[in-house]
């Protein structure tokens, strides 16, 4: 007789020990009928205990199901009442409490009120106060300042009615003086001619008395017979040439007038060709010409900006023929419109004289900007400044120092001065304008009728040593007339004009991009391409995600790069653009004045550096999942830039560790209801796509902690321009943290590869071994292919082809947890029997119907069996019967897996039962 134990007997009801059987008589009937009517007594024997146990349980349920209730609404109504009256309690006490607050408030707000209008009233008393104090000053220093300037006014007008007084008696004098001699010089003339005339006159009377005595001689004289006829007269005798014609004195004084005439004529011819010439000399140059003509590279616009070093007009020993010079200089530079600087000081240091762009139209297709810059000898320390602070050197491509005519005195001192004073004056211009790039220099040196040593010039200006320190890139030394006369100054200005533009440095090779497109293409070159190349390898080997740290890491020393590369120093010391051109409209031609200032450089730096991630590290590897996602969020919350970016950065993140957790559900197939600390490991969590929506959204939600210093470094259209050399983006170098992820990833992929290669070759020879004929061939192979494919141990087989063997090991998992929660019941079970008084007070209704509990899911073994049987032998037979589906080679793969899917769940809620029967025996051992 075999008999299935009940388990709801067995936990809450002590079996009955039946009675020792009576010794055993003698059969007086056949064995068989004997056997039979036991049989039958113990059916009908097991039928009636069994309908009074249920019974008796059947009221004690509901026994305990109505106590239960009533007992559960008493609970109810005491906690209703305990709840109202806390929450009575607690609003009361809020009311109270808001009560206080709002007086309190109102208090505070009285007192504020009192405060501020004590603070208005005395602000407008201090502010009248000083307000009259500061008009006393205005007024004193403006009373002041119009009688400084009315006493320099009639001192200047005082000095202008003596100079004019001076003036007028001094050219009276000159002329008084020079018609003296005019009128001497005349007399003195009009004497000697008069003088002559009365020699002349004296001689022609003699002559004339002669010749009338010779004629009344020669009538009184007797005629002697002639052969000649009555009619013949005698012809004149010719004047002897020492006697002068009687109109020779007219003909001279018409030669005399004539030759005035030609002297005059000669004179003004020549006083009329020498103002040509000054006014040739003094014509500005075509500056587009030479230039344009001139620089080294054909290019669609051309920048030059010179400056004109002369020296100071209130320069002690100054004379007329320095002042000239200057002034010529002054004239050979000025364009045909002149702008005038609004920025320059008050002792007008630097003036500029011209600035324009224009298109040149002789042949030359260029557009030729030109500025020229004007200063007059050195500079204090206050006008440097000044000068870098308003940019007004910045773009200089040329200098032209004019060196005073130098006077020959013996005082070496003296000498001394005069080349300190012009090295001084070169040196605060050079060192007033950005380094880079050098700029060429020309020397003019006023000289007339004497040679030029130019050792002296380049010894005494110490232009070598301004060579070598890269202040200036060339010099050409250049001697011009003192006096300006001529075209050969204006020649030698024009070849130096020229020699400067063809040695012009060319503009810097700087490349333009906005700010976030130069961010996105330096991280998109340097970083995205083997972030994601990486990342491809370990999901392809089957890897955990990379170290988030490196990531960051790498992430964070490419904008680092790019920091340096927009903020280098060689940005900083660049003079570049000519700062007279730039400004709003000249934007795509040059950039904003300030755009390489140290403190705009400074702010992109930051800028750029705001973009970078906070580092992080990864929790520890056997960290409960809630606190693995209270950090990835606390992380998480660090990278928006403002609190209403932030949800929508945290629900990408949520939906992503959502997705892993499901994942993770799915793939654990022993867990149905998992609890807050059970999740995924640290391994299994997707730290790269976690980083790059981190980065993704600084990059799109990116915003300046500070506005700009410089407001013209944003555009028009919100834009920030931002200029660098693109030949420092060849200059980056892959951190070695980086570098050693890539080393570790290859590393892992062959650690992987090699160990598949393993498991493979012992799955196949468990197959050989175990199960030759499992080995499937494909029809369409050849004999000889068969015998390769099946000896070919070194093949790497596929996830499918692994699957027995996976699902295996994990059966043997399950079995081996089966076996330990049955081993405990047993020993729960082997304590002994349990009162039905200590039931607890509740009891779920799905433990109180155990007839579902008891009925095991799935059954391969006889519907009877022993009683001697242990639990866990039942269930270990039971379990090897269920595995005798996996060597069962008419099955599918797919029918495998659903068998094994529905095994699995069978077993989940086997184990929830286990779990649940566990607990109740916990409360009853407690009560």
């Amino acid at each position: 007789l075999q008999i299935l134990p009940s388990p709801i007997t067995s936990l809450f009801i002590a079996p009955q020990a039946p009675s020792a059987p009576p010794p055993k008589p003698q059969p007086t009937y056949p064995e068989k009928m004997i056997v039979d009517v036991v049989k039958n007594l113990v059916k009908d024997m097991i039928k009636d205990v069994l309908h009074v146990e249920c019974k008796e349980v059947a009221k004690a349920g509901a026994t305990y199901a109505a106590e239960a209730i009533s007992m559960s609404n008493m609970s109810t109504e005491e906690l209703i009442a305990e709840v109202t009256t806390e929450m009575l309690k607690e609003t009361s006490s809020e009311e109270v409490l808001a009560e206080k607050q709002r007086i309190e408030d109102e208090k505070q707000r009285i007192e504020q009120a009192r405060r501020k209008q004590e603070w208005e009233l005395w602000k407008s008393r201090y502010s009248r106060a000083l307000c009259d104090e500061i008009t006393d000053q205005v007024v004193e220093y403006s009373v002041r300042k119009c009688a400084t300037h009315e006493l320099r006014f009639a001192m200047e007008e005082d000095r202008r009615a003596r100079i004019n007084r001076c003036s007028t008696e001094l050219c009276s004098y000159l002329i008084k003086e020079t018609l003296e001699n005019e009128i001497f010089q005349a007399v003195k003339e009009t004497l000697q001619e008069v003088h002559c005339f009365c020699k002349y006159l004296k001689k022609w009377r003699a002559t004339a008395e002669a010749r009338k005595r010779l004629r009344k001689q020669m009538t009184m004289f007797p005629a002697a017979p002639g052969s000649a006829g009555p009619g013949y007269k005698l012809s004149p005798q010719k004047m002897s040439p020492e006697m002068p014609p009687d109109d020779n004195l007219s003909i001279s004084c018409t030669r005399l007038l004539q030759k005035r005439k030609e002297i005059a004529h000669q004179v003004r011819i020549q006083n009329f060709y020498q103002q040509l010439l000054c006014q040739a000399a003094w014509t500005p140059m075509d500056l587009f010409t030479l230039v344009a003509e001139s620089f080294p590279v054909c290019k669609k616009r051309i920048f030059w900006k010179v400056v004109l070093l002369l020296p100071s007009d209130e320069e002690c020993g100054l004379g007329d023929t320095n002042r000239n010079l200057i002034d010529w200089m002054k004239a050979k530079f000025r364009g045909d419109e002149c702008v005038e600087d609004f920025h320059r000081d008050a002792d007008h240091v630097i003036q500029t004289h011209q600035c324009k762009a224009v298109s040149s139209n002789e042949g030359i297709n260029e557009l030729v900007y030109i500025c020229v810059k004007v200063t007059k000898g050195p500079l204090s320390d206050t006008d440097v400044d000044a000068v870098e602070q308003r940019k007004e050197l910045l773009g200089t491509t040329a200098l032209i120092l004019l060196l005073p005519t130098c006077v020959e005195c013996s005082d070496q001192e003296e000498e001394d001065v005069y080349w300190l004073s012009a090295t001084l004056q070169v040196r605060q211009l050079l060192q007033a304008k950005p380094l880079n790039p050098a700029v060429p220099l020309v020397i003019l040196v006023p000289r007339e009728g004497k040679p030029l040593n130019e050792e002296e010039v380049i010894d005494g200006l110490k232009l070598e040593a301004l060579v070598a320190n890269h202040l200036v890139s060339e010099f050409l030394i250049v001697p011009i007339p003192e006096k300006i006369n001529d075209l050969q100054g204006s020649n030698q200005v024009s070849a130096a004009v020229s020699w400067l533009a063809s040695h012009c440095p060319l503009p810097p090779e700087v490349s333009c991009q906005t700010l976030m497109q130069f961010i996105e293409d330096g991280l998109c070159r340097e970083f995205t391409n083997q972030f994601y190349s990486d990342k491809t390898e370990r999901q392809s080997a089957a890897l955990p995600s990379q170290d988030p740290s490196c990531i960051i890491e790498f992430y964070n020393d490419v904008l680092r790069f790019l920091a340096e590369v927009i903020s280098s120093e060689q940005l900083y010391n660049l003079s570049w653009p000519v700062a007279e051109f730039s400004g709003p409209t000249a934007d795509e031609i040059l950039a904003h004045t300030e755009w390489n200032s140290g403190s705009h450089l400074a702010w992109l730096k930051d800028a750029v550096l705001s973009f970078q991630l906070p580092l992080m590290d990864l929790p520890p590897m056997h960290a409960p999942w809630s606190k693995v996602c209270e950090v990835i969020f606390h992380y998480v919350s660090q990278v928006p830039w403002s609190h209403q970016a932030c949800p929508l950065l945290l629900s990408k993140v949520e939906q992503l560790l959502n997705r892993i957790c499901d994942r993770w559900r799915e793939s654990c197939f022993l867990m149905l209801e998992a609890s807050a600390d059970e999740g995924p490991s640290v391994l299994e969590i997707p730290w790269d796509e976690i980083i790059a929506y981190c980065i993704d959204h600084r990059l799109r939600e990116w915003k300046p902690l500070n506005p700009p210093c410089v407001a013209e470094a944003v555009s028009e259209d919100g834009q920030i321009l931002i200029y660098y050399f693109q030949d420092d983006l060849k200059k980056y170098k892959v951190p070695i943290i980086w570098q050693q992820a890539q080393s570790r990833t290859q590393m892992e992929i062959q650690e992987t590869s090699k160990r598949s290669e393993k498991q493979a070759c012992s799955s196949i020879k468990q197959k050989l071994d175990f199960e030759p004929n499992a080995v499937e061939v494909r029809a369409e192979e050849t004999p000889a292919e068969k015998s390769i494919s099946a000896l070919n141990i070194t093949h790497t087989y596929s996830a499918e082809d692994l699957l027995p063997e996976r699902l295996q090991s994990r059966l043997k998992t399950e079995k081996e947890e089966n076996r330990r929660y049955e081993e405990q019941l047993n020993r729960w079970l082997d304590d002994g029997p349990l009162e039905p008084i200590a039931l607890p007070l509740y009891l779920p209704q799905s433990l109180a119907s155990a007839a579902e509990l008891v009925v095991p899911m799935f059954q391969t073994s006889p519907p009877s069996l022993p009683q001697e049987v242990p639990i866990n032998e039942y269930s270990e037979e039971s379990n090897m019967g269920g595995c005798n589906w996996l060597n069962d080679s008419t099955m599918t793969l797919s029918d495998k897996l659903k068998e094994f899917t529905r095994l699995i769940q069978a077993s989940h809620e086997e184990e929830m039962t286990c779990e649940r029967h566990l607990s109740i025996l916990l409360d009853l051992t407690d009560t």
